[in-house]
């Protein structure tokens, strides 16, 4: 099915920022078509037998069109190159414009869950034929072929806003079908529920815009990043002579593909700065060739010559290897009159409280006390930001 729809797209080019934009705007003619066709043909249903619920549908069909066209502006607006206000580009546009969306959205649920209330408190008998719930049963496949365009489109270019029209028009389905149902219940048992069926296209509505609200929101607040990248980035990172490890993974997200991270490599203290520096430059120019994102890198010196450092770590993790999602680095010995510091971070899951953290310090200094030595155990305590 994707190859369908790449073939009607009739070229290969979507992976660039002008085939991502020229993409969009063909899903997105495909979808003003078919609701420009959805509207008029419910409306007409709709205000021929006067059902609320009839009407609520076809300009649940209308938001689909308004959210085709935001996600038009917003990809116009979001290739906009940087420029000295935005140096990170103009691509969160996006998660904006689903944010619009949502608005729109409730906003209209609001307007027929009103109306759709006055239908229960006041029943009207309404009239279907047979040809109006073909139509409506046709208007089921073309919202679902909708829908299913801006799925495929918005997975493939990683577009927000398609995604939201997508969950908008696959909610246009299941309304749609709430209608019919309505329908064929007054046609055969004459039980009035068209209001009932416009309350429950409302609150599908209200769903609608609040799952669509939450996924724009998400992204703009800072979310856990893609373990699948996380993971490239890390092993890409950790092939190169020279580096002997890595910690820190921060993923910052300025909208769909188009990232920027930061990462600490730890890098053997002897090699020498100049040596260390030069590896650290390629391996930032190889990530940002082959995986598109800016990463910024941090050298962290780690002693490998010295046999205590290893021991100590040894022992560390040996202390809390029953304890999943904990992870030690930057483990250094600061030696210092009677007493030598241990000192190196911890990361720890997001759930820890102050007193299992203060457990977890005390298993470690009952492990060191029985190595023997005298040490005093500096632990920074820290949560991972690429989820455990």
């Amino acid at each position: 099915m994707v190859q369908f729809l790449l073939k009607l797209y009739r070229s290969k080019d979507y992976a660039s920022p002008a085939g991502r934009k020229s993409f969009a705007l063909f899903a997105c003619l495909i979808g003003i078509v078919c609701n420009v066709v959805l509207f008029i043909a419910k409306l007409i249903i709709g205000l021929s037998i006067g059902s609320v619920a009839v009407i609520a549908d076809a300009v649940h069909s209308l938001t689909d069109l308004g959210a085709t066209g935001v996600s038009l502006i917003s990809f116009i607006a979001g290739n906009k190159p940087a420029d000295k206000e935005h140096p990170f580009g103009h691509d969160r546009i996006e998660y904006l414009a689903s944010l619009v969306i949502a608005f729109i959205i409730g906003i209209l649920g609001y307007e027929f869950l009103a109306a759709s209330i006055d239908k229960v408190i006041h029943p009207v008998a309404l009239t279907y034929e047979i040809p109006a719930l073909c139509v409506l049963s046709a208007a089921v496949l073309i919202s679902f072929f909708i829908a299913w365009v801006y799925k495929v489109a918005g997975g493939l270019i990683q577009a927000p806003t398609l995604l939201a029209a997508s969950k908008d028009a696959r909610y246009d389905v299941f309304t749609t079908l709430v209608v019919i149902v309505s329908a064929v219940f007054s046609m055969w048992f004459h039980w009035h529920i068209d209001g009932y069926a416009g309350v429950f296209v409302a609150c599908m509505l209200f769903k609608c815009a609040y799952e669509i609200a939450r996924d724009a929101v998400s992204p703009l607040l800072g979310e856990r990043p893609d373990r699948e990248l996380t993971a490239k980035i890390k092993k890409m990172v950790e092939s190169y002579d020279g580096v002997v490890g890595t910690h820190d993974l921060i993923i910052h997200n300025y909208g769909p593909n188009r990232s920027m991270a930061t990462i600490h490599a730890e890098v053997p203290e002897d090699a020498g700065i100049k040596a260390s520096h030069q590896i650290i430059d390629r391996i930032e120019q190889d990530v940002s060739k082959k995986l598109e994102i800016n990463l910024l890198i941090h050298m962290d010196p780690i002693d490998m010559r010295d046999e205590r450092v290893k021991e100590l770590k040894r022992l560390v993790e040996g202390a809390i290897a029953d304890k999943p999602g904990l992870n030690v680095h930057d483990l250094r010995i600061i030696d210092g009159g009677d007493r030598t510091n241990l000192v190196f971070d911890m990361v720890i899951p997001y759930q820890y409280s102050k007193k299992q953290q203060s457990d977890i310090r005390n298993v470690i200094i009952d492990k060191l006390d029985s190595y023997g030595g005298n040490y005093n155990c500096v632990i920074n305590f820290e949560y991972g930001f690429v989820g455990q």
